[in-house]
C-alpha cells in the first residue's frame, strides 16, 4: 500500500485523477474542501479530518477508516462500501441519499445528522451514537484502549506523541492522566455531568488528538518543504 502525502493527493486530483486505489492516507488534513466524483477504493485512511468538506457524489469502496472526522461534511450520493469505519465524527453530516452499505461502524457519533438518509444495508453496528444521551464513560475509556492499540503499528516518534497528547487531553478534561482511568472513570467519573458536558469532553479530546497528529501528514518530506507545509498549518 503506498503511502501518498496531502500535498501529492491534492496536486493529483487538482490535476484531474479521480481515481485511487491501494492507497494509505495518515495525518492529513483536507478540511473545508471540495472533492466532486473522488472515488478511493482498497484503501486506509487514518487520523485524517475532511471536517466541512464537500463529498458529494463520493465513493468509498473497500476502506479502512480509523480516528476520522467527516464532521459537517456534506454528503449526497455519497457511497461507503465494504468499509470498515472505526471511531469516526460523523456528527452534524448535511446528507441526502447517501450509503454505508456491507460495512461496519463502531464507535462512532452521528449526532444531528438525518440518518434516515442514510441507507445502513448491511452495516453492523457497535456503540453507534446517535444522541448525546447514550454516551456513557464507557465509551471514552473503549476509545482511549483503541487510540493505544492502533498507535503501536506506527512509528516511534508518533507513538510517543499520541500518548503524550492522550494523557495531556485526558487530564485536561477529567482531571485525571490515562493510567488512572481504568476502574476509576467506570466508576461514574462523570456521573453528575450532563451528557453535553460528557460529550464536549470527549469531542475535545478527539480534535486535540487529531489536531496534534496532522504535523506528521508531510513528516517524511525534503525538510524545504516540511517547513513550507508547517508555516501553512493553523494551530
Amino acid at each position: 500500500m503506498k503511502k501518498i502525502y496531502r500535498s501529492e493527493f491534492l496536486e493529483e486530483f487538482r490535476s484531474g485523477r479521480r481515481e485511487f486505489s491501494g492507497i494509505l492516507i495518515q495525518f492529513c488534513e483536507l478540511e473545508c474542501l471540495d472533492f466532486p466524483d473522488l472515488v478511493i477504493k482498497n484503501s486506509k485512511i487514518e487520523f485524517t479530518s475532511f471536517r466541512d468538506s464537500n463529498l458529494k457524489d463520493v465513493k468509498f469502496l473497500n476502506c479502512e477508516f480509523f480516528f476520522v472526522s467527516f464532521y459537517g461534511c456534506e454528503l449526497e450520493n455519497t457511497v461507503f462500501d465494504k468499509c470498515r469505519i472505526d471511531m469516526a465524527r460523523m456528527d452534524n453530516m448535511r446528507v441526502k441519499n447517501t450509503k454505508i452499505i456491507n460495512s461496519s461502524i463502531s464507535l462512532c457519533g452521528l449526532m444531528k445528522t438525518d440518518t434516515g438518509e442514510i441507507d445502513f444495508r448491511n452495516t453492523k453496528e457497535f456503540k453507534v451514537i446517535r444522541n448525546i444521551s447514550e454516551l456513557t464513560p464507557e465509551d471514552a475509556m473503549e476509545i482511549v484502549k483503541r487510540l493505544g492499540m492502533h498507535s503501536e503499528a506506527l512509528p516511534i516518534e508518533v507513538r510517543i506523541e499520541v500518548k503524550n497528547t492522550v494523557n495531556r487531553v485526558m487530564t485536561e478534561f477529567s482531571q485525571k492522566g490515562v493510567s488512572d482511568i481504568p476502574g476509576k472513570l467506570a466508576k461514574g467519573m462523570y456521573k453528575t455531568e450532563k451528557p453535553y458536558s460528557r460529550a464536549e469532553k470527549m469531542y475535545g479530546i478527539f480534535d486535540s488528538i487529531t489536531e496534534s497528529l496532522m504535523k506528521y501528514g508531510e513528516s517524511y518530506k525534503p525538510k524545504d518543504e516540511r517547513s513550507t507545509y508547517k508555516a501553512k498549518r493553523k494551530y
